[in-house]
């Protein structure tokens, strides 16, 4: 289990899309399209830790199928502290990383999903990394 639930703003999280991709998850230029960050329940993300691109993907692999995951997407905590991203530690049993991003908390103590800006930021600011373990993978 994690230690130090306290996050930097130059630390990065990772959300991943499975395969095959349930979303469109790019526009049109080829950028990250905004629904990577949509979940009425909370956007799943995992703390990276300072971890390699390969040992986060690595992480993945003892809890899912290797070819369950489409793709990767890296974003630092800053662009969440910059649109008022709640970071809520919502560990599960096999994966202390996991977190949930939601939009703020609310006077009746519940959170929101994010807006459609909050999503574009993270969208903007995120860096794709293709799953290297499938086979004839396009972006």
């Amino acid at each position: 289990m994690l230690e130090n639930m306290e996050y930097y703003p130059d630390e990065e999280f990772c959300r991943i899309i499975f395969n095959p991709p349930q979303i469109t998850y790019k526009r049109d230029d080829g950028s990250i399209a905004s629904s990577v960050f949509k979940d009425e329940g909370g956007v799943s993300v995992d703390r990276v830790c300072g971890d390699s691109d390969e040992d986060v993907m690595f992480r993945f692999c003892n809890r899912l199928t290797p070819k369950d995951f489409f793709a990767f997407f890296f974003f630092r905590a800053k662009v969440c502290i910059d649109s008022n991203i709640v970071i809520i530690h919502k560990p599960l049993p096999k994966n202390g990383y996991h977190y949930e991003l939601y939009n703020e908390y609310t006077d009746d103590k519940e959170y929101k999903s994010l807006t459609r800006g909050q999503s574009r930021a993270l969208a903007k600011q995120a860096r794709k990394v293709m799953n290297f373990l499938l086979d004839d993978l396009e972006w």
